[in-house]
């Protein structure tokens, strides 16, 4: 439950939710539209599930995406759209993979194609040979790249960037964008973070070059920092139709948080202080949870909620996600990275 301390600020908030009844926000509520953009990796029924939709599974997403009228962008598309300040109309989505698996190729593509569906391919170019293994080989890049589909940075080593300095994580994503050029005559204009982890430092440089996603989820819109865009990732409990579907109706919520997303740090139970626009009317009626605990710590103060893992978090990734109903379909939904070293001399590694 969110405190609220009582306050001049808080007091019409409750009064006027409770008067009108109103639990969440119209779709549309913040102008322009928002898409949600998908991420995948394995489309095999034998990789980890954690990281797979077997094909079947697939074939069913995109079977609902239509039956649905569900419009599926070009991922340049929506983030030319963005940029020019251009409406996105609801139901948009765009499909992405991670890493170049070879699956993508002998088994997401025919039924892409199948369906004529554009989608993007983020490589990370060291592990692409002249030869295909468990990933795709330069020439089936090149076959993809021919039929027009997008080619983005995932860098070249795979590493977690922020554990380099940000001049290192520069020079791994240059490296990746030369031999994309080399190899593919392309230069990419999206990257996506390896392991969606990214550093406020990072983003600011990255912004200069590159359109760049992240793995932490929510719809992309107008507000959001288009170098750590959010993507929604779909495989393992969530690759089931039901699941699918509520994923694909996720609104951005505009909150600004202190301190920036894409934390670093030791401690294990950080607060982050979020700041409510006024175009949010119903405040009281959002929830922030950890993942793997649940609902957080909230503390409302006017048009700032305070929010704190109640158990300390492990070692690793973590994210804290808030959410608020749309009267429509779906959720609005933010959400934060927290990168926590096991100490100041490691860094995590799976």
């Amino acid at each position: 439950m969110i405190k609220c301390r009582m306050s001049l600020a808080c007091l019409p908030l409750y009064g006027l939710i409770s008067l009108l009844g109103l639990t969440g926000l119209p779709v549309e509520a913040y102008g322009n539209g928002s898409a949600v953009v998908l991420t995948y990796h394995h489309v095999d029924s034998r990789t980890p599930e954690s990281t797979s939709v077997s094909p079947d599974q697939f074939a069913e997403q995109l079977d609902y995406l239509i039956a649905n009228s569900y419009k599926v962008w070009h991922l340049p598309d929506v983030i030319r759209r963005l940029k020019n300040g251009q409406h996105l109309p609801d139901k948009s989505v765009a499909i992405t993979f991670d890493d170049a698996y070879r699956s993508v190729y002998t088994a997401a593509w025919p039924l892409l194609r199948a369906h004529n569906l554009p989608f993007t391919v983020f490589v990370h170019t060291s592990a692409i040979g002249d030869s295909p293994g468990l990933h795709m080989s330069w020439a089936q890049l090149r076959e993809l790249d021919k039929a027009g589909v997008e080619i983005g940075n995932h860098s070249h080593t795979h590493d977690h960037l922020p554990s380099k300095s940000v001049e290192e994580a520069l020079a791994d994503l240059g490296k990746a964008q030369e031999i994309l050029e080399d190899k593919l005559n392309v230069q990419a204009s999206t990257m996506a973070y390896p392991y969606g982890e990214f550093t406020p430092a990072l983003v600011q440089w990255v912004n200069k070059q590159w359109t760049g996603f992240g793995q932490h989820s929510g719809g992309v819109g107008p507000k959001n920092n288009l170098a750590a865009l959010p993507r929604v990732p779909i495989s393992g409990q969530y690759a089931s139709i039901e699941k699918f579907a509520q994923r694909i109706n996720l609104h951005p919520l505009p909150l600004s948080a202190e301190p920036k997303n894409g934390l670093v740090t030791l401690i294990d139970q950080p607060e982050i202080s979020l700041q409510i626009p006024e175009s949010i009317p119903n405040a009281q009626n959002i929830r922030c949870y950890a993942s793997g605990q649940g609902l957080m710590d909230m503390t409302l103060l006017a048009r700032t909620l305070t929010i704190r893992p109640k158990q300390p978090i492990s070692a690793g990734r973590t994210k804290f996600n808030c959410t608020l109903k749309a009267t429509g379909t779906g959720y609005y939904w933010w959400s934060f990275l927290v990168m926590h070293p096991p100490d100041q001399n490691s860094w995590y590694t799976w």
